[in-house]
């Protein structure tokens, strides 16, 4: 299980560690502070984190990579609202 809290110092090192633990074979869930479900981990990119949700019609979201607050090896949490996480959906 890793637990790894981010803060925004901007620790590079930590960050890529990771962003690679995220982006690492199976999908992960991706959870907003509310408990607003996110989709699955698609993708890891430079600048965000795309996750994908829905079955027939899939929702995609591209989440800024700063806004993650911690990952436990099967979850990764955001620091924002399922309300809030629209503005990053694309079609």
């Amino acid at each position: 299980m890793y637990i790894v809290n981010i803060d925004n110092s901007n620790n590079s090192t930590l960050s890529n560690i990771l962003m690679n633990k995220i982006s690492r074979n199976q999908k992960k869930e991706a959870i907003g502070i509310d408990e607003s479900k996110l989709g699955e981990v698609e993708e890891v990119n430079v600048e965000y984190i795309m996750t994908q949700s829905g079955t027939t019609y899939k929702d995609k979201f591209y989440i800024p990579k700063h806004l993650v607050e911690c990952f436990d090896g099967h979850y990764v949490w955001f620091r924002i609202i399922g309300e809030k996480a629209q503005k990053f959906k694309n079609d």
